[in-house]
């Protein structure tokens, strides 16, 4: 049960992962754009190289703060990506939310184990991480389902508003929630 609200929290963050896989190469096409292999080149550089620069990010500001941050730069990138459906959008989209996902997962595992026993650690970080598996899964269908009627630029903003809400549940609760945990295992 404890994995399950970060868990929330990884789905939140991730499901703009499944549209941004699953939409770039379409809405690419659609602007005339012949390949996103370079698109997707930056998104991996950039998240591989904030994941070696700033490992130690969670630690120093907060696993909650770095989290809820890394939703707010996730939001924006998929917004981005949404609303200016262009090149040079889709660069700085691409940018911005690589730099959500490179600290939206270490960030919430590592304030998803707060005060968690020792023995039940690996259980809460599979619970966890369950959620990108069902992030995969589930946004590319839904997504595709609305796609269809609205083209894929909206799949976009719809992604930017669930991350939206992860990082709204962090700022409201966030806190308190770490600290409760933290009391609990006391």
């Amino acid at each position: 049960r404890r994995g399950i609200v970060p868990g929330l929290l990884v789905l939140c963050g991730a499901w703009g992962m499944g549209a941004y896989f699953a939409f770039l190469p379409l809405l690419a096409e659609g602007l005339g754009i012949a390949s996103v292999g370079g698109y997707l080149a930056v998104f991996a550089l950039v998240v591989i190289g904030l994941r070696i620069v700033g490992a130690r990010l969670p630690d120093r500001f907060g696993a909650a703060r770095l989290s809820g941050t890394a939703l707010v730069l996730s939001a924006t990138g998929m917004t981005i990506a949404g609303l200016a459906p262009s090149e040079a959008g889709l660069w700085v989209a691409t940018v911005v939310f690589a730099a959500g996902v490179a600290f939206t997962f270490p960030a919430i595992v590592s304030m998803a184990i707060v005060g968690v026993p020792p023995d039940e650690r690996g259980a809460v970080v599979g619970t966890t991480s369950l959620f990108l598996d069902v992030a995969f899964g589930l946004s590319p269908a839904v997504l595709g389902l609305m796609a269809g009627s609205t083209g894929y630029a909206p799949t976009f903003l719809v992604s930017g508003v669930v991350a939206a809400i992860g990082a709204a549940w962090l700022l409201v609760r966030g806190g308190a929630w770490t600290r409760s945990r933290m009391a609990a295992s006391q």
